[in-house]
């Protein structure tokens, strides 16, 4: 297959028609990624190759001793609904202050009308960070429950350790957001193995844990579900908008920590998001998305800090009942430069894409 390119994925060029480029040539890296070794309905990834350097990652060191009986981790990191209500990855870590840990504020429902139970609340989200470092990095992998290990990941009260990039006058790197895909997350086998290869092309890639469960049903087994989202759709148009005010308000985040912001050029800033987490992509950058079975659109906020943005067959509704307005041209609203939509079932939003 092809691989991916240090050519292109380690920064997007200043000028508009090279920004173009860089694009499309991240679209297609990424596509061919995640799409190797993979079964498209699952969207599973496995990349195996490794890639320029040599990886760190932020402190999300978990105590798996805490699951009780038919529990699993990906419980937390998914927030799904236990016996006893929904929890978080919060509830696993050893050392919270020493993870990248941040509260998004919800705007009141009077402010955007789509946030009717979430509304004027400090959502708690945590988020991993992975980037390049030094071969001589002697801190120990982190093994995750399912047997992969995690790359080196800083040690409570350190910082990260980075190394400056070689491709770089200033030495800092390109920062990819990352975002997963609906009852995903980033320490899932496919997401983490990702993160770290974007890293070991020389990103520093921020991927937050959305835990869409603690909003809204999300799994549809049985005819009850589906019933329920006809007749709840508020609650999953408000799950979805508080993806990319996790997004947005993580950005503002990451880039507020001087041991990361100095490391990180804030003209190359780029997205990747999966199915929800590609819709996630294209509202952080002002999409219009719909919010009601009525057809009532909003723009739920806009983040100009991307030069580019890549969807892995993201999420666009169905052909009834579009995600983003009217024949999903609510995507006419985008932010970005550049934006490239790589999708499979959903041709019908890459055509409304605008052309830049």
């Amino acid at each position: 297959m092809p691989m991916l390119n240090t050519i292109t994925l380690r920064c997007c060029p200043r000028s508009e028609r090279a920004r173009a480029r860089c694009a499309a040539w991240l679209a297609v890296g990424l596509a061919s990624l995640l799409s190797a070794s993979a079964a498209i309905a699952s969207a599973g990834i496995a990349p195996a190759a490794t890639g320029r350097f040599a990886v760190g990652c932020s402190n999300v060191e978990q105590d798996f001793t805490r699951l009780r009986a038919g529990e699993s981790g990906p419980d937390y990191w998914e927030g799904n609904p236990l016996s006893d209500g929904s929890h978080y990855v919060t509830d696993l870590l050893v050392s919270p202050a020493n993870a990248l840990s941040y509260s998004v504020a919800v705007p009141t429902l009077a402010q955007i009308d789509v946030f009717e139970k979430q509304g004027g609340k400090q959502l708690p989200y945590v988020a991993i960070a992975c980037y390049p470092t030094t071969a001589t990095n002697t801190r120990a992998d982190y093994a995750l429950p399912s047997g992969i290990r995690g790359a080196e990941m800083q040690l409570c009260g350190a910082g990260p350790w980075t190394t400056a990039n070689p491709d770089s006058s200033d030495g800092k790197w390109p920062l990819m957001m990352l975002s997963h895909g609906l009852a995903g997350s980033p320490l899932g086998d496919d997401y983490v193995q990702v993160i770290a290869r974007m890293a070991a092309e020389g990103y520093v890639v921020f991927a937050p844990f959305h835990a869409d469960a603690r909003y809204s049903r999300i799994k549809l087994n049985t005819i009850n579900d589906y019933f329920y989202v006809f007749s709840r759709y508020p609650e999953i148009a408000e799950m979805q908008a508080i993806g990319p005010l996790g997004l947005k308000q993580g950005l503002d985040y990451f880039l507020g920590k001087p041991e990361y912001a100095s490391t990180i050029d804030r003209d190359q800033i780029v997205g990747f998001g999966a199915s929800l987490g590609g819709m996630a992509m294209m509202l952080v950058q002002g999409a219009v998305m719909t919010t009601s079975w009525g057809g009532a659109e909003r723009t739920i906020v806009r983040d100009n800090r991307y030069k580019a943005v890549v969807g892995y067959v993201p999420f666009s509704g169905y052909s009834f009942f579009p995600a983003f307005g009217d024949s999903n041209q609510g995507v006419q609203g985008v932010a970005s430069p550049v934006s490239v939509s790589v999708a499979l079932r959903t041709w019908w939003l890459r055509s409304a894409v605008p052309r830049r």
